[in-house]
């Protein structure tokens, strides 16, 4: 996870395959390498870290690579790619037991090592999706201008209330799942029927995520809501773990919060693009992970030491569920940060809520990266040829089409991150208002407009081209001022 910055960096240069490809490489030379070692010092070099960098260019384009090809059933892809995890910790277990008592454990590290191979096959078949880029994304950038724009993500103020709330259930998170066949054993709970609680934990958590990813999917509820009851559920379930003495009180608990597990992880990958916008998504999640990985390292160890220094696990599962339940809190500043961030200048609202039209303000307003299509209405005028009247069927209203994007429901976005804001929303609504107003007026005096036109065919042989054109400026001119109005509204 401490190099999820990293992996981000090459996911966004060279694309998912590459990167995952080479992680899988780098795991299998690791797996390998380690089962030649001949002393444990060694293996914190062979294993910990290149296994550590393998995995963490996999998991990082796994965790992201869902938007770039489904839409309506993305939170159904995250769970399924995400219980492959859950999936082999049920099977993989037991699996290396039987492997380490018949083979030995150097040749179960070469077994595994194939294993790697055939995930770097694997793959190697992932099609790569073209991403269209914005015009200032294909300007030849400096490596140093370059980070100064990705690391401006941290200027995000909902992007930075999510990081530190994640950071800090990553805390106690993990702690259980560390220590829990420990506590099982210090209950007086047997070690094979600890095997049965991990094995039982892979398959709730793999369920979980598969289920809630439907749930999520159906949009009944609030994504940010469902994310926040999963952490104070995971986290009082934590506390309490202390009050469960038996075997089949563990067992309860670990139903419960492997069905919870499920709905945390499906939703953590999900909201990450929904707050910071699909184009960051990759850079916002190498962040959170780099950030994430400091207390989801120090947990279990501090888990540990407070076993060693009160002789249980009661004050360990305490504290590990306070910092969960904090991150639950620290999200109810989400939509104060989503509103504070919202810009009351109406050219940066525009550039930042990436509209775009036949023109790009980018180019001569505003040294931004992040434009895209997005939805937009625009308004047309169109004059008689011969008269250069207007008629009132000639105002209209022409959408373009949506650009794809991953919304979550009732939820506003941060600023940049390509879906539309409030205030663009409240200005387009002010737009369809005068249009329609002008039509009506038009509708209204549309036997003088046909009169008028009667008049001007019959001049129209001595017109000048010039007269001509300014008769046509003139009815764009009308229409122009009543919209200026409406955007001078919204600016001030």
């Amino acid at each position: 996870m401490t190099f999820g910055p990293l992996s981000s960096v090459l996911v966004n240069r060279f694309g998912c395959r590459i990167v995952m490809v080479t992680g899988c490489i780098i795991c299998a030379i690791s797996v390998l390498a380690t089962s030649f070692v001949r002393n444990l010092s060694d293996m914190y070099g062979s294993f910990s870290l290149f296994y550590g960098l393998g995995t963490c260019l996999c998991i990082s384009p796994i965790m992201t690579i869902a938007p770039d090809y489904f839409d309506k059933y993305i939170t159904v892809a995250v769970g399924i790619i995400t219980a492959g995890s859950s999936i082999g910790t049920l099977v993989m277990a037991p699996l290396s037991q039987v492997l380490i008592d018949t083979i030995g454990w150097r040749n179960t590290f070469r077994f595994f090592t194939g294993t790697c191979i055939f995930s770097a096959v694997c793959c190697s078949f992932v099609k790569p999706v073209a991403k269209k880029k914005s015009p200032l994304q294909n300007l030849r950038q400096s490596p140093a201008r370059l980070l100064m724009q990705e690391l401006k993500l941290w200027k995000n103020r909902v992007f930075v209330i999510w990081t530190m709330a994640i950071t800090c259930v990553m805390f106690g998170f993990y702690i259980p799942y560390v220590h829990l066949v420990s506590y099982a054993i210090t209950v007086g709970v047997s070690p094979e029927k600890g095997s049965i609680i991990v094995m039982i934990l892979g398959g709730c958590t793999a369920f979980g995520r598969v289920f809630f990813g439907k749930v999520v999917q159906s949009g009944i509820l609030n994504r940010l809501h469902m994310h926040q009851l999963s952490m104070v559920v995971t986290g009082t379930g934590v506390m309490l773990l202390p009050l469960i003495k038996s075997f089949e009180g563990i067992i309860v608990y670990v139903l419960c919060v492997g069905l919870v597990d499920g709905c945390y992880v499906v939703l953590l990958p999900v909201l990450t693009a929904t707050l910071v916008g699909a184009d960051n998504a990759v850079l916002a999640w190498g962040f959170l992970v780099g950030t994430s990985s400091i207390t989801f390292t120090l947990g279990p160890p501090v888990a540990g030491a407070l076993y060693d220094a009160f002789g249980s696990y009661n004050v360990a599962f305490h504290c590990a569920g306070i910092p969960i339940i904090g991150g639950a809190l620290l999200l109810l500043l989400i939509p104060w940060a989503q509103r504070t961030s919202q810009s009351n200048n109406i050219m940066i609202t525009i550039s930042d809520s990436r509209i775009t039209d036949d023109y790009d303000f980018a180019d001569d307003l505003l040294e931004s990266n992040r434009m895209a299509k997005s939805n937009m209405s625009t308004m047309t005028l169109n004059a008689d040829q011969s008269t250069g009247n207007v008629k009132s069927s000639d105002v209209k209203l022409i959408p373009k089409t949506p650009a794809k994007t991953y919304r979550d429901q009732s939820t506003l976005t941060s600023p940049g991150s390509g879906i539309g804001t409030a205030d663009i929303h409240h200005a387009l609504s002010l737009l369809h208002e005068n249009a329609s107003l002008l039509a009506t007026i038009l509708d209204q005096k549309k036997d003088e407009i046909q009169a008028e036109q009667n008049k001007d065919l019959l001049r129209s042989t001595t017109w000048s081209r010039s007269e001509m054109l300014q008769k046509r400026m003139n009815a764009l001119t009308l229409l122009m001022n009543r919209s200026g109005k409406c955007i001078h509204r919204l600016a001030t």
